[in-house]
């Protein structure tokens, strides 16, 4: 899989966060995508550390500030 890489300033991050956090769901998707983020670069870390291959994710609840939302937990064979 070929990965896709932007070069966003500083500012575009910012930018785009606060337009995410000013949504509707706000505060939860910000979370939701920084945990999903997290998780797919361990397992890229991990898969390259053990020579393991990915096997798709699996459908996961997390609750935080009193709201519940879907994640999607990467698996490794």
């Amino acid at each position: 899989m070929k990965k896709h890489t932007l070069n966003l300033t500083r500012q575009q991050v910012i930018d785009s966060l606060a337009f995410i956090q000013d949504s509707g769901s706000g505060r939860s998707a910000l979370m939701q995508m920084m945990l999903e983020a997290l998780m797919r670069s361990e397992r890229e870390a991990y898969n390259f550390e053990n020579g393991d291959v990915s096997n798709g994710f699996r459908s996961r609840r997390a609750h935080a500030e009193g709201r519940t939302f879907g994640l999607q937990v990467p698996r490794t064979r």
